[in-house]
C-alpha cells in the first residue's frame, strides 16, 4: 500500500487547481488510468505522476483531471451486441 498526494488541474493547464489530500491506493496509479476517491465522488483521469520517494508522508504525487472521456467500466471485456 502507498500514499499518494493528489493535485486537481484543469485540462490543459499546468499549475495546480485544487489539493485533494493524501490518499491510499494498493499500488501508485499510472498515466491514463482513472481513479476515484470515493463511492460517491467524480472519476479522474491520471494525467502525470511524480515519484517522491524522499517525502516521508507520500510515495507520488498525482495530478488529474476530471474525466470526460470514460469509457463504460468492463465494456471491453463484454463484446457488442
Amino acid at each position: 500500500m502507498v500514499y499518494c498526494m493528489i493535485f486537481l488541474r484543469d485540462l490543459g493547464e499546468v499549475e495546480r487547481k485544487k489539493g485533494l489530500g493524501i490518499h491510499l491506493f494498493g499500488r501508485v496509479p499510472c498515466v491514463g488510468e482513472y481513479i476515484s476517491l470515493d463511492s460517491e465522488g467524480p472519476h479522474l483521469k491520471v494525467a502525470q505522476v511524480h515519484h517522491t520517494g524522499f517525502s516521508s508522508n507520500h510515495s507520488a504525487e498525482l495530478y488529474v483531471v476530471e474525466a470526460t472521456d470514460m469509457q463504460m467500466v468492463g465494456s471491453e471485456h463484454h463484446p457488442p451486441a
